[in-house]
Formats: C-alpha cells, sequence, structure tokens
C-alpha cells in the first residue's frame, strides 16, 4: 500500500448575488454632502461655545490684572512710608493735582528727601488709563525732581475701607488715613470693567528714623 501525500483541495469560490451585494460600494453624493453639513455645524456650534467661553473670562482677566497693579501700587507706597523718618498731610498744591501725603525721607549721603503724593483726573495730554492716576513726586536735596505716574485706572470714588482712627485725607481714589506722623493706612479703589471698583488697602509704619 502505497503512501500518498494528499494535498488539499483549492478553496471554493463562490460568488452569488448576497457576495456581490456586500461587497463595500463607498459614499454616494447625498451622503457626502450631508456628512459635511453635520460637521460644519458642528464646527460652528464649538466656534461659537469657544467665542462666548473668551467673552465671559475677558472681564475676569481685566479684574485680575487691575488687583495686581492696584497691590504692586500699595506694596510700593508702603515700601516709602517704612524708610521714611515721617508722613504729613502737608502737601505742596500743584495745577491739576491734589496732593494727599508727604514723607520725608534720607538720602544715602543722609540728606533730606521730600516725597509727595498726588492724584490727578485723566486728560487727553495723558497717556494713562483713567478716570484717575496716583502721582509720585520726589524732590531731592540737590533741588532735582522725578515726578511719574505710579498706578493708573483709579476710580473716581471714595475707596471703601475700614477707618482705624487718626488724619484721615485724600480724595476720590486715593485716601489715607494717619497716626502721630508714624502710621498711615492706605486705600486704592480701582476701576473695573462695566464700571465696577475694587477697594484694597494695606498700613506701614515709617522707620527711617530707627
Amino acid at each position: 500500500m502505497s503512501n500518498r501525500l494528499k494535498h488539499p483541495s483549492p478553496s471554493r469560490r463562490i460568488d452569488s448575488p448576497v457576495d456581490l451585494f456586500l461587497l463595500p460600494t463607498g459614499f454616494t453624493l447625498p451622503e457626502l454632502l450631508l456628512g459635511l453639513g453635520l460637521a460644519t455645524a458642528v464646527i460652528a456650534l464649538a466656534g461659537t461655545a469657544l467665542i462666548d467661553l473668551l467673552n465671559r473670562s475677558k472681564p475676569l482677566t481685566v479684574e485680575n490684572e487691575q488687583q495686581i497693579e492696584l497691590n504692586r501700587a500699595l506694596v510700593f507706597m508702603a515700601d516709602d512710608v517704612k524708610e521714611a523718618l515721617s508722613v504729613s498731610a502737608t502737601v505742596p498744591p500743584r495745577a491739576g493735582y491734589t496732593g494727599v501725603f508727604q514723607l520725608l525721607k534720607k538720602d544715602p549721603a543722609n540728606l533730606d528727601v521730600v516725597v509727595d503724593y498726588y492724584i490727578a483726573s485723566k486728560t487727553a495730554s495723558r497717556v494713562w488709563q483713567g478716570p484717575r492716576i496716583v502721582y509720585r513726586r520726589q524732590t531731592n536735596a540737590d533741588g532735582s525732581v522725578e515726578m511719574y505716574a505710579l498706578v493708573d485706572a483709579i476710580a473716581s470714588t471714595l475707596p471703601t475701607c475700614a477707618n482705624p482712627g487718626g488724619l484721615g485725607v485724600g480724595t476720590q481714589g486715593l485716601k489715607v488715613f494717619i497716626q502721630n506722623s508714624a502710621y498711615v493706612k492706605i486705600c486704592l479703589a480701582g476701576q473695573l470693567p462695566e464700571g465696577q471698583t475694587l477697594s484694597l488697602d494695606t498700613q506701614a509704619f515709617t522707620r527711617g528714623g530707627s
């Protein structure tokens, strides 16, 4: 009896109407147009939602930026007070400016330096944001003067901060309370979008003479 290697018979191919029906035939033009329309609608809705989200977050971003600027100005003024020998409400008058408080300091050569803080309304010639601006003016021992805007976008309303006692001086946007020529509470009101305001305050003691 001979052993013959049996080969598998080739698979039988069946071509039937059912097989032909199941073959992929691609998309028709109406289906492509329908899919394109749905995709366009989804993209439009997503874009509208993104724009709305950005518009909603913009006022919050502006408010955060303004709060940061106010805090920086308060920290700067508090450091100025800490370096001073004394503080008073006697500020030389200047046309177009309202004096708020004055600091007496010493320079590295132990000569007198006078620092005056003013507030002024924004005008066409002032490039800063309004409605009001806080200015710092320093008069050095040699008579030279340095004056610049410290912080802008200050509100035209009085800051809302608790009165710790002492002499309260100031005007719209900036107010201070002075005690014994050594303690100062500084209050700032910032202008926010849509007519809102933000009031912040800090306090400091003069230490320049210690």
